[in-house]
């Protein structure tokens, strides 16, 4: 497996986690993946959209690691 290949596998499918975690109450990492202005947040993603952001990427993840024919 080529190092870049391994790096956008890796990386998408824990971004998708990230989003899972997020929609079901986690924080880690969430000051930093939603904009603010004076520590106020710019966004509120309700948890049906995250949910399905998170799928989203979990998709592309799993297009990317059959496309490269690790199944």
């Amino acid at each position: 497996m080529n190092f870049i290949a391994l790096v956008t596998i890796t990386t998408l499918f824990i971004a998708g986690v990230f989003h899972f975690y997020w929609a079901f109450g986690g924080t880690l990492g969430l000051d930093r993946a939603i904009p603010t202005k004076d520590g106020k947040a710019l966004l509120n993603p309700g948890k049906l959209l995250t949910i399905i952001v998170g799928f989203i990427i979990l998709y592309h993840h799993l297009l990317t690691h059959q496309y490269l024919g690790y199944t």
